[in-house]
């Protein structure tokens, strides 16, 4: 037993010290660790979460494309739909490194609930993808999507696109492209979806400006350690300071000369975006785009990243009427 004992504690540390020499040359080590910090996600349930998913129906895990495992989808409708219905696309958050549409499916059940179809697209993750292959993959659901269309009694002549954290930064970059064929033709991101299907976008806690917020990290803290790899990791580039990607997928400098549809946005007010997330809605607003923002004050109540999946706070259930209120709006 002692010498099977002494085995494991040696195996142990070898693989420790494995992981240690590799880090400096390899972003995998830190992208590991944060991967599974954002294992379980941050959802909550509603108190009447039960009867709420008993009246949506859930199609899983369609493959809607083959290069990646992870590119698989849920369709999540209404039980008893009246005709044709708008759609959501959701983009799960997890750093572009991590997260799963399951970690977002009850809120997505909570949308659909309401009288639309959810569609919840995971996919390809860093660093065994590279930027913008999440991106890229939204753009296959779409054409996936729309293929079948009548089969889920969708109407995609109104169709929005939200996500949370990363994922909202991927909605975002995701509509930029349909909108701007130049942007598009640069970043090499499909045109799918006409510009005049998409009624509007819904954005929580993203990060608009990731050259600003990559500045952030200059010192040699662990943070900083860790984000710097987590960039590298996403991008394929150690060098990715000097590199094109942090710069095109910075949404807040490449918003179409002739704006969005309608943009609903909100963030948090403690460890999160918030500062983005207004400089985004201001600069949307400046070029003639509806906007609908939502923040709260830190003397009203602190809020961390992601405060809109815990449905047992006030500040969240107010958020998702608000959603809802502007989906209704939008949708006529």
């Amino acid at each position: 037993m002692t010498i099977v004992l002494k085995w494991i504690a040696k195996a142990i540390l070898t693989g420790f010290s494995f992981v240690l020499l590799l880090w400096p040359f390899s972003p995998r080590p830190a992208c590991w660790f944060l991967r599974n910090l954002f294992r379980f996600g941050t959802y909550i349930r509603p108190k009447n979460y039960s009867a709420l998913r008993a009246r949506v129906e859930i199609a899983r895990d369609l493959r809607y494309g083959p290069s990646n495992k992870k590119c698989t989808l849920d369709v999540i409708s209404p039980a008893a739909p009246s005709g044709p219905l708008p759609v959501v696309f959701w983009l799960h958050g997890g750093a572009y490194i991590a997260g799963d549409k399951a970690d977002v499916e009850g809120y997505c059940v909570q949308i659909a609930a309401r009288g639309y179809i959810v569609v919840n697209v995971n996919y390809p993750l860093a660093p065994e993808a590279v930027y913008p292959a999440g991106v890229r993959s939204a753009a296959d659901a779409c054409s996936f999507i729309a293929a079948r269309a009548d089969t889920f009694n969708i109407d995609l002549s109104r169709a929005y696109f939200a996500g949370d954290s990363a994922g909202a930064q991927m909605s975002a970059q995701f509509v930029t492209a349909q909108i701007d064929a130049e942007y598009a033709q640069k970043v090499k991101i499909p045109q799918v979806v006409p510009r005049e299907c998409i009624r509007g976008m819904g954005l929580f806690c993203g990060l608009y400006d990731a050259a600003a917020y990559a500045g952030n990290f200059d010192s040699h803290t662990p943070v900083s350690y860790v984000v710097k790899r987590v960039f590298w990791g996403v991008t394929g580039n150690a060098e990715w300071r000097h590199g094109p990607e942090i710069e095109e997928a910075s949404v807040l400098r490449h918003i179409p000369p002739s704006g969005f549809p309608p943009v609903f946005l909100t963030d948090g007010n403690i460890g999160t975006f918030t500062e983005q997330g207004m400089a985004y809605a201001e600069a949307l607003r400046d070029c003639g785009t509806p906007v609908e923002d939502t923040f709260y004050p830190r003397s009203v109540t602190l809020l961390p990243h992601e405060y809109q999946f815990n449905m047992r706070r006030a500040a969240a259930q107010h958020a998702f009427g608000l959603f809802m209120e502007f989906l209704e709006r939008t949708k006529k």
